[in-house]
């Protein structure tokens, strides 16, 4: 996943590549409508959710959280493209 969402970088989009566990964290551009862009990736039959599920404070930035661990490496690089080529 993280490999395939590369291009989103030079739009803004910014991410930890993950050393294990279950979730990659993409934080988006400033000023970027989150429920947007969930919509816009949710279109393209990928799921993922709003960062702000998972805090009970308001979070400084919009982040959508994506889990990987469930899914082999094709899946994954199918759903990075379709994210790609929803957000582009």
């Amino acid at each position: 996943l993280h490999g395939a969402l590369l291009p989103l970088q030079q739009h803004g989009y910014a991410w930890d590549e993950p050393s294990g566990g279950y979730f990659l964290w993409m934080r988006l551009p400033a000023h970027t409508n989150a429920a947007d862009v969930l919509e816009r990736i949710r279109a393209t039959e990928v799921d993922a959710l709003p960062g702000t599920l998972f805090s009970q404070l308001p979070l400084p930035y919009h982040a959508v959280r994506f889990a990987f661990s469930l899914f082999d490496a094709n899946d994954l690089r199918e759903a990075g493209r379709r994210v790609v080529g929803a957000l582009t």
